[in-house]
């Protein structure tokens, strides 16, 4: 059992409650973490292959290091707000559009 409680960057932070599951509710919320990165990652390689873009293309529009990008695209970094953002904005999209369904 998990119970949630706000830290001081108004975030929202997940703390286990003495239960006896609760190592398996947290792997699989971790786990659903990843299919949400794995999924996203999908999606800005989806859009800016649309648009006929490279990574190196992205990133000279967003600003973000093409390294990066690879990274979210393999989903082997987890990405920040600003770094969406960014993202979304070159690819003319909004934020809320390409978080859409994950």
């Amino acid at each position: 059992m998990l119970r949630s409680t706000r830290n001081d960057n108004n975030g929202v932070q997940l703390h286990p409650v003495a239960h006896r599951n609760h190592r398996v509710t947290l792997n699989i919320i971790v786990g659903m973490a990843t299919d949400i990165c794995v999924a996203l990652g999908e999606r800005i390689r989806k859009l800016h292959r649309a648009k006929n873009w490279r990574r190196i293309d992205l990133a000279e529009h967003s600003g973000v290091h093409e390294v990066h990008i690879s990274d979210l695209e393999r989903s082997s970094r987890e990405p920040g707000r600003r770094t969406l953002s960014k993202i979304a904005l070159a690819l003319e999209t909004t934020l809320s559009e390409m978080l859409k369904g994950l």
